[in-house]
Order: C-alpha cells, then sequence, then structure tokens
C-alpha cells in the first residue's frame, strides 16, 4: 500500500472459496475485531473492500497500483461502502440517548445532518439521515440500556426484538449450553 503496488492474493470468501486475484490497494480499515482492504480488484469496476484474515497468501507484484479516478477513502467510507445495507436507501435516524452515554455526540459527527439537542436533564435527542446497515444495528445495539429508538418504526421494532432475546437467554432460570439458551 505505502509504495503503491499491486499484489497477487489468494482470498477465501465467506462461502469458503478460493480465487486468485491482482489487487490494486487503496486503503487500510480497521473495524474491530476486522481489519479490511479497500481495494480495485478488476480493471473499471468500482473499489471493494477484503477481510484482511481471509488473504491465504500475497506476493507482491511490480506493476504501479490504479487508483480509480476521484476515488477518496473517506467518501467511500462516509456512503457506507463497508457495511452491509439492510435498506435500499437512506433511513432518518431518531434516538434517545442517555447523556452520560452519548455526551460524546456533540463532538463526534456519524452524519453529516446529524442534530443533538438536549431532552431533560439527562437525555439527548439525535437524529440524522443515516444508511439503515447492520453495522449501523450493532452500534445502536451497544448502547444497550441507555438509547431508545424512535424512528424508523422498523428498526425500532428490531431494537425491541433483539432486547426481547436477550432477556430471554438471561432473564430468570434460564441457563445457556453450548450457545443455546435452555430453560431450567
Amino acid at each position: 500500500l505505502m509504495e503503491q503496488r499491486c499484489f497477487r492474493a489468494r482470498y477465501q470468501n465467506a462461502r469458503q472459496q478460493t480465487k486468485e486475484h491482482v489487487v490494486h490497494p487503496l486503503g487500510l480499515v480497521w473495524r474491530p475485531p476486522q481489519s479490511y482492504l479497500v481495494c480495485s480488484v478488476r480493471e473499471g469496476q468500482p473499489p471493494i473492500h477484503l477481510a484482511l484474515a481471509r488473504i491465504r497468501s500475497a506476493e507482491l507484484l511490480e506493476k504501479r497500483c490504479e487508483v480509480p479516478e476521484g476515488f477518496e477513502l473517506e467518501e467511500f467510507l462516509r456512503r457506507g461502502e463497508l457495511d452491509i445495507p439492510m435498506a435500499s436507501g437512506p433511513i432518518r435516524l431518531r434516538f434517545r440517548i442517555h447523556r452520560d452515554a452519548g455526551g460524546f455526540l456533540f463532538d463526534s459527527r456519524f452524519a453529516d445532518d446529524q442534530r443533538v439537542t438536549a431532552d431533560g436533564e439527562e437525555w439527548l435527542l439525535v437524529e440524522a439521515t443515516v444508511l439503515r446497515t447492520r453495522e449501523l444495528r450493532r452500534w445502536l445495539l451497544g448502547f444497550a440500556g441507555y438509547i431508545e429508538v424512535l424512528d424508523p418504526p422498523q428498526l425500532r421494532e428490531e431494537i425491541r426484538a433483539a432486547a426481547r432475546r436477550l432477556l430471554d437467554r438471561h432473564g430468570p432460570g434460564s441457563q445457556v449450553t453450548s450457545g443455546v439458551t435452555t430453560l431450567s
């Protein structure tokens, strides 16, 4: 990446199929617990991302990396290209978050039109236009009892369903054995 050179890689996808590609590296992204290489593997095709852990072998080539015209890594990430979309377009997200958990949102933006306002003494109201992705859902769930999704209704219901599953697994009399919840 630093030398702006291509490499030949054997890459194993999620279906356990291995293919060889000539990779034009464009950037590295770390999203715990995974690291990704943003790259092009076919001339004239848009950039993609490859999980670094799935690269089985790599051989550095003399060929110079070709960066697609106008490519900017920051814009690639802002458009949600690294995420798995769950809807065809952006959504208007509204949620309440406890000030102790969400105070950082005054300084950190996750959307261009993000608005954070006080909602009483202990809560904040956050509004933003975002892509509905698995990453967004994981991010929201990470705040557990410190967040209430207000809109859109479908996302609110998904969060409620996930909370119910969590309660079922951790409720009175439940016992987790080999990843399966059983009741005693």
